[in-house]
């Protein structure tokens, strides 16, 4: 479900939906990469 949820968010922001190889890693990642889950972006609340 988890997997479903990433590849929704990536189509939302790059207008397509990448592949699911089964490796929830590297499928976060690519998410990650895309919406700038960075320790220095800014409104980002650390508690």
């Amino acid at each position: 479900m988890i997997e479903e949820v990433l590849l929704e968010i990536e189509a939302l922001l790059t207008g397509q939906r990448g592949t699911n190889s089964g490796d929830m890693a590297v499928l976060y990642n690519r998410v990650k990469k895309l919406i700038n889950f960075g320790p220095g972006q800014e409104g980002l609340n650390e508690s």
